[in-house]
């Protein structure tokens, strides 16, 4: 019996991502705080600083970009520079598996990691407030998440073939640390100096949070075309970086 290709791709793809989720489920040391980090921070800053419900909108948008940030980088990175060291990705370079493949697989997951993680942002926050969100908008605002969550998946593929996962993890928790900063996620950005403000523009994840914030009333200029085009020049950028790490870790 013949098997189309497309047919063929299609089956490997899908069995690809069931073993990148058996990979998490059987890591809940690691899955289980990268999910529930961003929720605690919320429930901090709701019980500590939230006074109305601008605050608590506000909230629900810097601790989601904060999970589409630290699950797109570190559940991608991470994963990457561990399977290097254990020999495995050179296993699947010698195998017929086509990287397109495999690459996709982890891109996947990790969106459905990322989308769990945002989701129980939203949940908490949901279920801690009455907060009038209508549907339409809380799906927006996941894809707001989502979209932050390709150009940090793309750094932390780049940073995976950077070295040892020691270094890239100590790497990518300063990266991660300095965009969380300087993005703006924790503070509003009119307490800030003028010059940080102005580096938070040049930071991807700055205009996550902005798409997020249009989404739910918090601004009122319209520049979405400005921030999914920042979004993508990143993603672009941060791809062709890693596509160049990847091709001289495998001519070594």
């Amino acid at each position: 019996m013949n098997i189309k290709p497309t047919c063929y791709l299609s089956r490997l793809l899908a069995y690809c991502i069931w073993i990148e989720g058996i990979k998490i489920w059987r890591m809940p040391t690691f899955s289980i705080p990268m999910l529930s980090f961003p929720i605690l921070l919320f429930l901090l800053f709701f019980f500590l600083f939230a006074r109305t419900e601008a605050d608590v909108r506000g909230a629900l948008v810097s601790y989601g970009t904060y999970a589409a940030m630290s699950t797109g980088l570190f559940s991608f990175g991470i994963s990457i520079a561990l399977e290097r060291f254990a020999g495995y990705d050179r296993m699947l370079r010698i195998s017929p598996l086509n990287p397109f493949v495999y690459f996709s697989a982890k891109t996947v997951m990790t969106l459905v990691f990322t989308t769990i993680g945002t989701a129980g942002v939203m949940l908490v926050a949901s279920l801690l407030v009455d907060i009038n969100i209508p549907a339409r908008s809380w799906l927006l605002l996941e894809l707001c998440f989502l979209a932050g969550a390709i150009p940090s998946l793309a750094l932390g593929l780049w940073l995976g073939y950077m070295g040892r996962p020691d270094v890239v993890a100590s790497i990518a928790n300063i990266v991660f640390l300095a965009m969380a900063f300087f993005s703006v996620l924790f503070v509003p950005l009119s307490t800030l100096h003028e010059s940080v403000g102005s580096l938070a523009w040049l930071l991807a994840h700055f205009h996550v949070a902005a798409l997020g914030r249009q989404v739910l009333g918090l601004e009122n200029v319209r520049l979405v075309w400005l921030h999914l085009s920042i979004l993508l020049v990143y993603s672009v950028i941060f791809f062709l970086c890693a596509a160049w790490t990847y091709a001289r870790d495998s001519n070594r």
